[in-house]
């Protein structure tokens, strides 16, 4: 396995347009106390969710995306109505969960966070 050294990284430059989409995702996931649009939006059924509404491509690949994200509501729920607490993913670590909390985001969104 080779390791990439910080002075081997390369410099990632990003389009306008994926610094609007990374700004937007990073809104939905940690700016939106109530995850509305997002998979972890209280209540019994599927919410609109915001990704579907940005997603392209084909028809199929769209209702593959919604057949995904239920069975992965459906797994993350278990029968609650509700898997946040404060506004954050109730199996979120409280290490991540803190960690968020300090870079100023009001709600953790997302199962998994990269980059920490």
């Amino acid at each position: 396995m080779k390791t990439i050294s910080k002075k081997n990284a390369k410099t990632f430059k990003y389009t306008e347009k994926q610094k609007k989409d990374l700004e937007r995702t990073c809104k939905l996931h940690y700016c939106n106390p109530d995850c509305k649009g997002t998979l972890f939006q209280k209540g019994k059924t599927m919410p609109a969710l915001e990704e579907l509404k940005t997603l392209k491509g084909s028809k199929k690949n769209k209702n593959w995306f919604r057949n995904f994200t239920q069975k992965m509501r459906k797994n993350i729920f278990k029968g609650k109505t509700n898997v946040l607490k404060n506004g954050f993913y109730e199996k979120l670590p409280s290490k991540t969960r803190k960690l968020l909390q300090e870079k100023g985001a009001l709600s953790g969104c997302a199962s998994v966070v990269l980059g920490m």
